[in-house]
């Protein structure tokens, strides 16, 4: 009878157990008016429903895998993309490098042009100038302000001293220029 009685409360305990995780899970479907019938329909319904929580873990890893791989084709696409970009940027710097160096080229030889037209009327004015001194003042300078400078000969009534005449010859000249650089 203690042998009955525990098997009857083992039966009771796992019952309790499966009706317990059926509540937890909200789903009992089977009814009956006899307790070992609806233990039965229940453990049923239970095995049911851990089958339904296998197939759910099936297509959740399922779904993982295919998330996984979505991912790493949109991680490649975008690599992709962002080389397409990167040689599109390239490539048009590459066209518009081309063109600023056209430009500076052009920018140059304007200003060599100038330089040597400013040389020329200097030299035709008596100044004995470098060509690299022109150069690297050019850039401060406004030639037409040239038009306005005064050319005064050296050997003029406003020096009395012949000997300081002598020496200024050239340096005045250049001295004039070198002001109006300032």
């Amino acid at each position: 009878m203690v042998k009955d009685c525990s098997n009857c409360l083992l039966r009771l305990v796992s019952a309790l157990f499966t009706v317990a995780s059926l509540a937890a899970l909200g789903e009992i479907r089977y009814e009956s008016y006899d307790l070992e019938a609806q233990l039965q329909l229940q453990l049923m319904s239970y095995t049911e429903a851990v089958n339904k929580i296998k197939e759910l873990k099936k297509r959740l890893e399922k779904s993982e895998m295919e998330l996984g791989t979505s991912q790493s084709l949109t991680n490649e696409l975008m690599g992709s993309e962002l080389s397409i970009v990167e040689t599109t940027a390239s490539e048009a710097k590459a066209r518009h490098r081309s063109k600023i160096e056209a430009t500076k080229v052009v920018v140059v030889d304007e200003q060599k042009d100038k330089i040597l037209k400013l040389r020329r009327k200097l030299a035709f004015d008596g100044y004995n100038l470098c060509l690299k001194k022109i150069a690297k003042a050019y850039l401060k300078v406004d030639t037409k302000v040239l038009d306005h400078i005064e050319v005064f000969d050296v050997e003029s009534e406003d020096f009395k001293d012949d000997e300081v005449s002598e020496d200024l010859g050239d340096q005045s000249c250049i001295l004039c220029l070198v002001i109006v650089f300032l």
